[in-house]
């Protein structure tokens, strides 16, 4: 069964050999930046690994941040930590400065065996998409894409997610021990998240239009 991991990760390496252009832009590149919701760049020679981060999320049904900032996935999806991650998690690099701006975004490409070395697949890793290996003493944090469970969760349970049902829907995923929080609703039961995920990931197999979401919910738990 397809996960949401397997589904980025997928799209991710179908996009390995895209490069930047010598003269003129790439518009594979131009495409990237505008799926991630910056159609405005006409210059593939602008930093796009953020750019292509979105547009992967955004083609596997994860809305992305909506920036350009490498660092703007710190505050993304679910914290996850880096000995613990899966192929498919967004893991965020500083440059420059730990404390500065800058950084570099990409996907895990393999899990991180507790060596000096992460490897990454992402794009504008010498101005192209590929596999590239990146200081893990750079690594700034790791998060896990969470948009299309979270919204599973809030269909069935006919309410947005309170910071406290998030909470433990990530401590779920994780495979984390959890203890409900007070007052958290019969619905968000283990046994019920456990239901959540295996409805999406049966909704990412057929892939429909994620604006008929509650249609596709309804006939696979009917």
């Amino acid at each position: 069964m397809q996960t949401l991991n397997d589904r980025i990760v997928e799209k991710a390496r179908s996009e390995i050999g895209t490069f930047e252009w010598a003269e003129g832009s790439n518009p594979k590149v131009l495409e990237y930046f505008d799926k991630a919701g910056h159609g405005e760049i006409g210059d593939d020679g602008v930093p796009w690994c953020a750019a292509f981060v979105g547009a992967v999320l955004a083609d596997s049904g994860v809305e992305p941040t909506g920036s350009l900032l490498a660092r703007s996935y710190l505050d993304w999806g679910d914290r996850v930590d880096l000995d613990a991650a899966r192929p498919g998690d967004v893991v965020i690099f500083w440059r420059g400065r730990r404390d500065g701006w800058q950084g570099h975004v990409g996907f895990l490409a393999e899990p991180w065996g507790g060596t000096g070395t992460v490897k990454v697949l992402g794009g504008n890793q010498g101005d192209q998409v590929n596999v590239a290996g990146y200081d893990a003493g750079r690594v700034l944090g790791v998060r896990r894409a969470s948009g299309g469970f979270d919204r599973t969760a809030s269909v069935l349970t006919g309410s947005e997610l309170t910071p406290a049902e998030r909470d433990a829907i990530a401590a779920v995923r994780r495979g984390d021990a959890v203890i409900l929080p007070m007052g958290l609703s019969d619905a968000m039961s283990t046994a019920a998240l456990d239901q959540i995920d295996r409805v999406w990931s049966k909704i990412l197999e057929s892939a429909p239009e994620l604006e008929d979401l509650e249609t596709v919910i309804e006939k696979e738990l009917s």
